[in-house]
């Protein structure tokens, strides 16, 4: 099922299903931070390959549990997804959590923290394959998106066809 407008319990299980998230949200942020700087020994320079690894691990992969497991959770109590879509939706906002993570973390810190002064040579070192590697996953996602709608369709249409037979039949 799915929250509808004519559902007069909508607006109130809306408002409960967002309040989850939102606070769902706020503890994969901090449970992130603190594991960032508790674990991980941020801040430092990010200067080698293990630093970056147990930063990007623990400020993506691993706090990026929090909110698909609460979301997912909340909207399968208050029916808004069914049993079946459990483990797509949840598999969905995991990954794209995490992506958002390990993407725009290593940006942001780059660019904006005013405290280390980081050459230009090595912004453009990071910055450019990680937009190169959204825009591919960009790319891919629309590519599986097209041939999944392309199936849909014609899934429907072979459906229909056999339905408008069957139906001809009937009435000769």
């Amino acid at each position: 099922t799915s929250l509808t407008s004519g559902d007069t319990h909508s607006l109130p299980v809306a408002i409960a299903i967002s309040i989850a998230i939102a606070m769902a949200a706020s503890a994969q942020a901090l449970v992130g931070a603190f594991s960032v700087r508790r674990l991980a020994g941020y801040p430092n320079t990010l200067a080698n390959e293990s630093d970056v690894l147990r930063f990007l691990v623990l400020g993506g992969p691993v706090s990026s549990l929090i909110r698909p497991s609460i979301g997912v959770a909340t909207l399968s109590i208050f029916g808004a997804i069914s049993r079946d879509e459990l483990l797509f939706t949840f598999g969905t906002w995991w990954a794209g959590d995490t992506f958002g993570t390990v993407l725009f973390a290593p940006l942001t810190l780059l660019w904006f923290d005013g405290s280390v002064l980081v050459r230009w040579r090595r912004k453009v070192s990071v910055t450019v394959p990680l937009l190169l590697s959204l825009g591919l996953t960009v790319v891919l996602f629309e590519q599986v998106g097209a041939r999944a709608r392309a199936r849909a369709r014609t899934d429907f249409e072979r459906r229909s066809d056999a339905l408008s037979r069957r139906l001809g039949d009937r009435v000769q």
